[in-house]
């Protein structure tokens, strides 16, 4: 069985995952559309938790849930329903534009807006 391949810009740390959170939540982009990331303490069992690993689904080679050490498949979950925002993701997003934070905030408002009508 070969190691299994995958992006490692999809892990993040839980304290990425919750500085990001803020940083999203507060920001007037998100704050004054009235849309969050849920609060992440909340119960993922039950789709409440605003950061998750979701259900990993080992495809057909069988392979392992992708994580390193401290770093996980974390997601975030939002206010109007959007869930599957890869942390990783958003961390890279923002450090590929480092000087634009606003530019990813309203791409990522973009897709949280798109997946609902």
């Amino acid at each position: 069985m070969s190691t299994p391949v995958f992006n490692p810009a999809q892990l993040a740390t839980w304290a990425e995952a919750i500085a990001l959170r803020k940083t999203i939540n507060y920001s007037p982009v998100f704050y004054t559309k009235g849309l969050q990331i849920l609060p992440w303490w909340g119960n993922v069992t039950t789709a409440t938790s605003g950061i998750y690993v979701p259900i990993w689904v080992p495809g057909p080679h069988g392979d392992p849930e992708p994580n390193s050490g401290n770093s996980f498949f974390l997601h975030f979950r939002f206010s109007n329903g959007f869930e599957g925002m890869n942390v990783g993701l958003v961390r890279e997003k923002f450090a590929s534009f480092p000087l634009s934070p606003l530019y990813v905030l309203g791409t990522l408002l973009a897709e949280v807006q798109g997946a609902r009508s």
